[in-house]
């Protein structure tokens, strides 16, 4: 017959089952902790190896339809990617998440910067066609263009001012040949047109009175 099982001895086998429990608990601990470790130490070897071309490491490609920047706050301040339009975009937010920086490039490879005000009206915008032609507008706080400078695929460049009724009261420009005009609205909204001179008309008169 096996000896009984005295008090003491029950004791004592909760006391080694505890001591046991324990060694558990220290070992998980110390798992957890080299786990940490493993991953910190992964962490560090990707943002360095990244500088210093650790091929290993190195990616060649990202792929993503767009990418957003978030502040310290949450708010969005950036937003780089692909408009509903099929524009490649990159869009610049103030602190408050308003746009106030849009660039744009369309499919038909046309682009543009557009400066934004507090009210999401575009104030200046800077254009490109496909055709060469360029164009820079400037607008007032209502959104009325106030001018337009702009140069055309054939070379003429031209200037034109509004009121604030976006109404065109001036023009200035530069035909392709070389040829200046300037025009002026008058209040009753008939225009007075300067007719283009030529260059070598102008030499010739300047010569007949000499």
């Amino acid at each position: 017959m096996s000896d009984p099982v005295t008090p003491d001895d029950l004791l004592r086998r909760l006391e080694d089952a505890e001591m046991e429990a324990a060694r558990v608990r220290r070992f998980g601990t110390v798992l957890m902790a080299a786990g940490a470790v493993l991953v910190g130490l992964v962490a560090t070897l990707v943002v360095v190896g990244w500088p210093r071309g650790m091929g290993v490491f190195t990616l060649t490609e990202v792929q993503a339809k767009r990418f957003v920047v978030r502040d310290g706050h949450g708010q969005t301040r950036a937003i780089w990617g692909m408009g509903d339009d099929g524009a490649a975009q990159l869009i610049l937010n103030d602190s408050a998440g308003r746009a106030r920086l849009r660039l744009r490039v369309f499919d038909d490879g046309s682009s543009g910067i557009s400066l934004v005000d507090a009210t999401n009206q575009p104030r200046l915008v800077l254009g490109a066609l496909p055709d060469q032609s360029t164009t820079i507008v400037l607008a007032d706080e209502a959104g009325k263009t106030r001018s337009v400078f702009g140069l055309s695929a054939t070379g003429a460049a031209t200037m034109l001012f509004t009121d604030r009724r976006g109404v065109t009261k001036a023009g200035i420009g530069v035909d392709p040949r070389g040829l200046g005009t300037l025009t002026l609205v008058d209040r009753s909204g008939g225009s007075v047109e300067q007719p283009a001179s030529d260059p070598a008309d102008s030499a010739a008169a300047d010569q007949s009175h000499r």
